[in-house]
């Protein structure tokens, strides 16, 4: 097991330094929108290059790979917000099911959300692929390390020492690598005048079970 993915399960995120240029991939900024977009790999055409090259990394790492969701953030003086402290808990499927184990449900796109048990998303993992320099003037994420292997109730959550979090600040063509379930926020701008790009994707990293058919008409694996 490598030191990357040692991180990961140990911490629950992990910066992969320089990966756009160890994969000879060209970033450019000024092709992308300025707003956010969701499931962005089916409307951005520029984006799914880069969607396959961390795919393909990935696929490195995990014996199983299945992608799920694709979101495009972008940061900036005109589409400025801010995100409390949370965890990242649902799942996009192509139909809604009845199960025990599963929900609540939301929808967002017209695209069915379940959540799934903790142990579906504990076998998960995020990647975030920067654009442009990250830190604190600027929305970079925080996480609190460690916090990414139950669910916490939004008492827990309000309560929590945020003492612990850590910023994590990120040149252009790094790629952050998270566990969904770890607690997460960002700020709004610092500074109006900078912006913050980033291709977000979600990977399930074990089997899921036959009746839950992920969403992912983006076909990048």
């Amino acid at each position: 097991m490598s030191t990357d993915i040692q991180s990961l399960e140990k911490d629950g995120f992990v910066l992969i330094k320089n990966f756009a240029s160890q994969n000879c991939l060209e970033l450019s900024d000024a092709e992308l929108p300025q707003k956010n977009i969701r499931f962005c790999l089916n409307k951005i055409p520029a984006l799914e290059k880069y969607g396959l090259t961390i795919s393909q990394y990935l696929k490195k790492w995990f014996e199983y790979l299945s992608f799920n969701r694709s979101i495009y953030f972008n940061k900036n003086k005109a589409n400025d917000w801010s995100v409390l402290w949370h965890q990242d808990l649902t799942l996009a499927v192509k139909e809604k099911f009845n199960h025990p184990d599963y929900g609540p449900w939301s929808v967002k796109e017209k695209i069915d959300h379940v959540q799934p048990p903790v142990d579906i998303l504990r076998n998960m993992v995020t990647a975030r692929l920067h654009f442009n320099r990250c830190d604190e003037t600027n929305g970079a994420l925080k996480v609190i390390p460690g916090s990414h292997n139950r669910i916490f109730s939004r008492e827990e959550i309000a309560s929590l020492d945020k003492a612990a979090a850590y910023t994590c600040e990120a040149d252009a063509g790094d790629l952050l690598l998270l566990k969904p379930l770890i607690l997460h926020s960002s700020e709004s701008l610092l500074d109006k005048e900078k912006s913050r790009s980033i291709l977000h994707l979600e990977f399930l990293t074990g089997m899921p079970p036959d009746f839950l058919k992920l969403y992912h008409s983006q076909k990048i694996l």
